[in-house]
């Protein structure tokens, strides 16, 4: 995870606009850059392995990898639109550090929703996500 982590950093640090408003919230807002590439990572991660505990054999991002290629170009764009998601989601939330693993848990949660029922990870799926 570590070398892909930071592989996706360099990725997202390519765009420097993009990448300056990840690193630049505010307190009580903000929270730690990298610490959030490395799970935006983790769970795509998680969504690639294919689970075969069942009798039949998923692929949660089946779907997206189905009308993309499937190689490390793609799965960076992937990573990034997931991560820029994940950003736009703690924002409005107007969250503060200490809610990071809840929130992250319905995010990841929400993620997996969206690649059962067969939907491309689409801009505006964590809009989607239950108020709590």
């Amino acid at each position: 995870m570590g070398v892909l982590g930071l592989q996706s950093i360099e990725y997202l640090s390519r765009d420097e606009s993009t990448c300056l408003t990840y690193v630049n919230i505010r307190p009580p807002n903000d929270y730690s850059f990298a610490i959030g590439v490395i799970n935006a990572v983790s769970w795509l991660v998680a969504l690639l392995e294919i689970e075969s505990s069942k009798n039949d054999i998923t692929h949660p991002l089946l779907t997206y990898f189905s009308v993309h290629p499937c190689n490390v170009n793609e799965f960076f764009r992937l990573f990034s639109f997931v991560f820029n998601e994940w950003h736009q989601f703690w924002i409005d939330q107007k969250a503060d550090i200490m809610q990071f693993e809840q929130l992250s848990k319905r995010f990841r949660a929400q993620m997996l929703v969206e690649c059962q029922q067969g939907r491309p990870l689409q801009q505006g799926f964590s809009k989607r996500i239950p108020k709590q």
